[in-house]
C-alpha cells in the first residue's frame, strides 16, 4: 500500500527547481530524450531531490510519439510512477503544470516532475494526419468568412483575432 500524502486539500504547492536544456534549430544529432535528460537532471538538482524522491511524471509535447513521456521518464529510472503525457498545442507545458498542481493540492502525490519537450521538424509546419479533419477547421472557416485574403494558418488565425479584439 502507498504511503499517505501529508499533504491537504487546499494546501499552497511550490516549484522547487527548475532547469532547461538550450534552444537549438532543428539537429539530427541532439534527440528530445537527451535535451529531456539535461533538463530534468538541472530541475532535480536545482530543488535539491533526486528522482527516487518524484512521484508523478508529466511529459509535455505537441509533436511527438503518443509516448515519448515514458521514453524520457524511464532515463531517470524504472520507478513505476505514473508518467502522464500531455498534449494541448501553445498552452501544453502550462496544462502539465495545473495538472501536477491538482495532483499535489489534492494530496495525490507530494513531489511530481514536470518536463516540457519539443523537437521540431525542419522548416514550416506541416499537417501530419491528411486522413482526418484539421483541429483549427472551425476557426479558419471563420476566419476565412470575415477576412477572404487571410493566409492559411496559425499566424493569421492569432492576428486576425488581435484585429478584432481592437476594433
Amino acid at each position: 500500500m502507498a504511503p499517505q500524502s501529508r499533504r491537504q486539500l487546499g494546501d499552497r504547492v511550490y516549484v522547487l527547481g527548475v532547469g532547461m536544456s538550450p534552444f537549438l534549430k532543428p539537429n539530427p544529432k541532439r534527440d528530445y530524450p537527451q535535451m529531456s535528460l539535461e533538463a530534468g537532471t538541472k530541475a532535480l538538482l536545482d530543488a535539491g531531490i533526486t528522482y527516487d524522491d518524484v512521484e508523478q511524471g508529466f511529459a509535455c509535447y505537441a509533436y511527438g510519439d503518443s509516448t515519448s513521456g515514458q521514453r524520457v521518464f524511464y532515463q531517470f529510472g524504472m520507478t513505476g510512477i505514473p508518467i502522464i503525457n500531455v498534449n494541448n498545442a501553445c498552452a501544453t507545458v502550462s496544462s502539465g503544470l495545473y495538472l501536477a498542481r491538482q495532483s499535489l493540492s489534492l494530496g495525490g502525490v507530494d513531489v511530481a516532475l514536470i518536463i516540457g519537450l519539443e523537437k521540431m521538424m525542419a522548416g514550416r509546419l506541416k499537417k501530419l494526419f491528411t486522413d482526418r479533419s484539421v483541429p483549427q477547421g472551425l476557426h479558419f472557416e471563420k476566419m476565412f468568412d470575415l477576412s477572404p485574403d487571410s493566409e492559411p494558418g496559425n499566424i493569421s488565425l492569432f492576428g486576425n483575432a488581435g484585429l478584432k479584439y481592437i476594433e
